[in-house]
């Protein structure tokens, strides 16, 4: 993924994964992020991983990209990725499929960083009594770190911040 983040412009390249574990309960959150400015873009969260979960990230993800941008979409090697009806998806919408290499999970970093932010910020000591009130709470923290935590990176500023001062510069 060392080619695609230097020089990425927004909504062009974007990072995906799936996070089985405890500290949620055992339930299963598959977040796709933007690389331009690290905001994550949609997320679904279920009981475990399944297709209907993967295919509902997608089309959240595919509601907010422009169209004819063809951006790349990298993710591990899971199942879930390699599966025909994945790859039918993204190919009808025009999005470019990268995978990690087999056993290197520094190609994912970025999307295992927001894992490791998300449990440090917000769940090593939460309890959820069910699904419904985990949504809420992982609902409630990507909007809390897409505009209001800020980040070195972005000089202090938000992934939605830096965002919208992009725009602001182009203009």
């Amino acid at each position: 993924m060392d080619n695609y983040v230097t020089g990425v412009s927004e909504r062009s390249q974007h990072i995906s994964n799936l996070k089985y574990e405890g500290y949620i309960n055992q339930k299963c959150t598959a977040p796709i992020i933007d690389l331009f400015n690290n905001e994550v873009i949609s997320c679904s969260i279920s009981e475990r991983p399944t297709m209907p979960m993967i295919d509902d990230v997608l089309m959240k993800a595919f509601a907010r990209l422009d169209a004819g941008t063809n951006p790349v979409l990298h993710s591990d090697q899971g199942w879930q990725y390699r599966h025909r009806w994945y790859q039918y998806q993204l190919r009808e919408f025009g999005i470019i499929q990268s995978m990690s290499r087999k056993g290197n999970c520094l190609d994912n970093a970025c999307a295992e960083c927001f894992f490791g932010t998300l449990k440090s910020e917000s769940f090593y000591t939460s309890k959820f009594k069910d699904i419904d009130e985990l949504k809420i709470a992982i609902e409630d923290y990507i909007r809390y770190y897409n505009t209001r935590r800020i980040s070195l990176r972005f000089n202090g500023l938000s992934p939605v911040e830096y965002r919208l001062k992009s725009y602001q510069g182009r203009n």
